[in-house]
């Protein structure tokens, strides 16, 4: 099953836009969207629900849980 960053990088990549684009979008940088698809870094919740909302659920919330 795909993790939560590799789902995000898929459906930025679907909507053919870029990182700034998304961040913008949902009130973060592109800096802590990069931190988000390769560190390993779990957004604040937040930025979660905004990333669930605009992806219209294609990422959800909770894919972002560890475990």
């Amino acid at each position: 099953m795909n993790t939560a960053p590799e789902k995000l990088s898929a459906w930025i990549a679907r909507e053919g836009r870029k990182k700034a684009w998304f961040a913008d979008r949902i009130g973060a940088t592109s800096a802590m969207v990069s931190r988000w698809l390769r560190c390993g870094v779990i957004p604040a919740a937040r930025y979660r629900e905004a990333i669930e909302k605009t992806t219209g659920g294609a990422v959800a919330a909770s894919d972002w849980t560890r475990g």
